[in-house]
């Protein structure tokens, strides 16, 4: 009997050391065969197109951005940013290339011109930049401002500001100088009153949003940088909202700072809110001339 229980031990060490082989021989295989599959994806993640694109973006990005600060080291940056000579120059030029495209339009004699076809293209540029000047407009205005307002410490929306405002008063006046410019491309009655008043009506907005972006934006980003620097020396500017007590009121270069920053932003938001109330009484004439198809 106990013979037969050693055999039985016995044969059951020789079986058990017989899966253990065969157990480490596939755990073995499984392994090679899945370091080879690792290989493979890797291979394969490699000479993948969207990692490839994605590196030749970054180095693309980081190439545009080297030169960016090389053009701020150079002396023409400092010219074109630091003088008002370039901002007088691009005023004269918008003034002129408007001219140029909205003048022949206005003169085109009548006769000739009743069969007139509209230009599908020219058609949907003037459509687009309507509806993107004046959906930014009233995203960045009464959405996007309010909602960092009363969200953020004040220094901290005033960043964000900081970096907003040029894009906005640049985009406003390049989609409102198109839509200067398509517009009596597209109208078939040039003698039309009407006519004239939306040119006159797109051509103030233009300017009033053009001459934001070149004399009013730069001021003002300075001078608020200077009044966050004189405030963030005193322990100042952590707030929400509405700055309740003006810090360093018996500091007279701090005041002049302060009523300054606050003349400029005034002007800075009639000035969008005329050009937004320019965009809406086009928007409104032209409401009045579309017809359901």
């Amino acid at each position: 009997m106990c013979f037969s229980v050693n055999k039985e031990v016995s044969s059951y060490d020789e079986s058990d050391s017989g899966a253990r082989f065969y157990n480490k021989f596939h755990l073995d295989k499984f392994n090679e065969n899945n370091c080879d599959s690792q290989e493979v994806d890797e291979k394969v993640y490699v000479s993948d197109f969207l990692a490839l694109s994605t590196q030749y973006t970054r180095k693309f990005c980081q190439f545009l951005l080297a030169g960016s600060r090389r053009l701020k080291t150079s002396s023409s940056y400092k010219i074109l940013t630091r003088t008002a000579q370039p901002a007088y120059f691009m005023t004269i030029a918008m003034v002129l290339f408007i001219s140029s495209c909205i003048w022949p339009n206005l003169n085109e004699q009548e006769e000739g011109k009743s069969g007139k076809t509209r230009s599908l293209s020219m058609t949907l540029l003037y459509l687009t930049s309507v509806g993107t000047h004046f959906g930014a407009q009233i995203w960045m205005t009464f959405v996007s401002g309010l909602a960092l307002y009363f969200s953020l410490p004040r220094h901290t929306f005033g960043m964000c500001q900081e970096i907003l405002f040029p894009k906005y008063f640049l985009l406003n006046t390049i989609l409102s100088t198109t839509t200067l410019i398509s517009y009596p491309k597209i109208s078939t009655n040039h003698n039309d009153p009407q006519v004239m008043v939306q040119v006159i009506n797109l051509l103030i907005c233009v300017l009033i949003e053009m001459t934001i972006y070149l004399f009013l934006t730069p001021p003002l980003l300075d001078l608020m940088r200077a009044k966050y620097q004189f405030e963030e020396k005193l322990g100042n500017g952590q707030e929400i909202g509405y700055e309740k007590e003006v810090v360093g009121i018996k500091c007279p270069k701090y005041q002049t700072i302060h009523k300054s920053f606050r003349k400029a932003h005034i002007k800075c938001a009639i000035g969008n809110v005329i050009a937004i109330c320019c965009s809406f009484v086009h928007i409104y004439y032209l409401a009045s001339k579309i017809t359901i198809l």
